[in-house]
């Protein structure tokens, strides 16, 4: 009998061999990846530290069997993070970075994580719960440029909610609540952010827009997000337009090098683009920057 970890290989294999072909509109191909799903994961791992239930789809399987998940951006986050600072998990899923976060800046430190995903958040809220932490304050809301309320479109992956129409994967709707970092936190809480991690599938730059008084006024906050040219592109933004607002905040931005595991310094933006854009290459989607 195949080991399970034989199993998930060959599952891995196939995966990405099927990728990016649109084959899950047949049935057939959606039975086999669901079969897949349901026997080759486990209902939680140990991962940085924390016990963490996972969800049912996306990098859940991946999780359950390697035991972690962005390696590079959890080191950074250990670098870059103190114990005592207040930090923010824009889209934090079901919370294995909020989790990380919470544990490296200690009871003195507070991190605020938002999930608007139903699913995603009541997940979340479980890990916080068996977790026991105390300095996490969960909010199931979106974060943009506005306040008010609009639409999540879901994808079959959990990792790829986002509020804005998709062309393939949104699968359903829902109606969630929406606000802007400069509208919720408090002008006294403003210069004492730390740190921000921001995932929200090509909407960063609204994220962005959306703190100009926290990036403007805080002279120490430090900020993570995923930076997908083509996703920004998608949403109605241009690329090197989301970077040069950054370095026009004085800002300097580093790719994340995935081969030596260090940060790479790049003051050409155009440069920046070019790296990201390029899927088979040791460079990660993420980037990081700091005053």
């Amino acid at each position: 009998m195949f080991s399970t970890k034989i199993l998930f290989n060959l599952y891995q294999t196939g995966k990405n061999l099927l990728s990016g072909r649109g084959l899950t509109k047949y049935s057939f191909i959606r039975k086999v990846k669901d079969y897949s799903l349901s026997n080759l994961q486990t209902d939680y791992a140990e991962v940085f530290g924390n016990k963490l239930f996972l969800s049912k789809k996306g990098l859940a399987l991946s999780i359950s069997h390697y035991g972690t998940y962005e390696e590079l951006e959890a080191k950074i986050m250990e670098e870059k993070i103190e114990m005592g600072n207040i930090v923010v998990d824009v889209g934090a899923n079901i919370g294995l970075h909020t989790l990380n976060m919470a544990r490296i800046v200690g009871n003195t430190g507070q991190v605020f994580a938002f999930e608007p995903d139903p699913s995603n958040f009541e997940i979340l809220k479980k890990n916080v719960k068996i977790n026991n932490y105390k300095n996490i304050i969960l909010e199931q809301k979106a974060v943009g440029d506005k306040h008010g309320r609009t639409t999540l479109y879901q994808s079959d992956h959990p990792g790829k909610h986002r509020i804005f129409p998709q062309t393939e994967q949104a699968k359903s709707q829902v109606q969630v609540e929406l606000t802007n970092l400069d509208n919720y936190f408090d002008s006294d809480m403003i210069d004492k952010i730390n740190f921000i991690k921001i995932d929200v599938e090509g909407l960063e730059f609204s994220v962005l827009k959306g703190m100009k008084n926290i990036l403007k006024n805080s002279k120490k906050i430090k900020i993570l997000f995923e930076f997908m040219p083509e996703n920004t592109m998608e949403v109605g933004f241009t690329p090197i337009e989301l970077l040069n607002y950054l370095t026009s905040n004085d800002f300097k931005l580093y790719c994340m090098d995935n081969k030596t595991k260090k940060l790479l310094y790049v003051s050409n933006n155009e440069e920046i683009v070019k790296l990201c854009s390029t899927t088979n290459n040791t460079i990660s989607r993420n980037l990081f920057c700091e005053k």
